[in-house]
C-alpha cells in the first residue's frame, strides 16, 4: 500500500510539473508572438515614413 501511494504522489507531482512547464511554454510562445507583431509594426511605421519622407523630398525638388 505504502509502494502504490508513494506512486500516486509521484504521478500526481509530475502532472503538476508538465502543467507547469506546459503554461510556462504557452506564455513565452505569446510573448514571442507579441514581439514578433510590434516589431512587425515597427517597420511597417519606419517604411510608412520613410515612403513621406521620399514624397516630401520630391516635392520640395
Amino acid at each position: 500500500m505504502y509502494y502504490a501511494d508513494m506512486l500516486y504522489f509521484v504521478a500526481l507531482f509530475g502532472g503538476l510539473v508538465v502543467g507547469a512547464l506546459v503554461i510556462l511554454a504557452v506564455v513565452l510562445l505569446l510573448v514571442w508572438v507579441h514581439r514578433i507583431l510590434a516589431t512587425l509594426k515597427d517597420i511597417r511605421q519606419l517604411l510608412v515614413e520613410s515612403q513621406i519622407n521620399q514624397a516630401a523630398e520630391h516635392r520640395q525638388e
